[in-house]
């Protein structure tokens, strides 16, 4: 079990969630535990997941159709994140499992290089290109 407590360190000490560490610290009583700490990721942006949405997985979808697919946009977006955000898990017993990693957990610039992976993939096997966000484009 892991948890995940998130907060900022004002004067040497936590400045907020003190009480959710608290409380993840007694779900392990009695047992060995590791503790980590490191910098929080800036979160993909808003900016982001509106270009993504609105710009991306029409063009994506439009060139999907084109190639005679014909998928919705939700189903556009897992297609995505199969192709680019999978991530395989090992067990010790030498199996494994594929895990696709949601667009929410994804930095700013992990979230970038993303949408840059599909828009390099949208171009070589679709046939379509897909304007920067600051781009006007218009879709038929």
């Amino acid at each position: 079990m892991q948890v995940k407590v998130d907060s900022e360190v004002v004067g040497g000490r936590l400045s907020k969630n003190r009480q959710s560490l608290n409380n993840a610290l007694k779900e392990f009583e009695g047992k060995r535990i590791t503790i980590s700490i490191e910098l929080a990721k800036k979160k993909r942006s808003s900016e982001q997941n509106r270009y993504y949405w609105a710009g991306v997985v029409p063009i994506v979808q439009q060139g999907l159709k084109d190639a005679g697919y014909k998928l919705s946009k939700e189903d556009v977006h897992l297609s995505l994140r199969a192709k680019f955000l999978n991530e395989t898990i090992p067990f010790e017993d030498g199996t494994f499992i594929d895990r696709f990693k949601s667009t929410t957990e994804l930095s700013k610039s992990e979230f970038g290089d993303f949408i840059e992976d599909v828009k390099q993939w949208a171009a070589e096997y679709l046939n379509v290109i897909i304007p920067e966000p600051n781009q006007q484009t218009n879709l038929l």
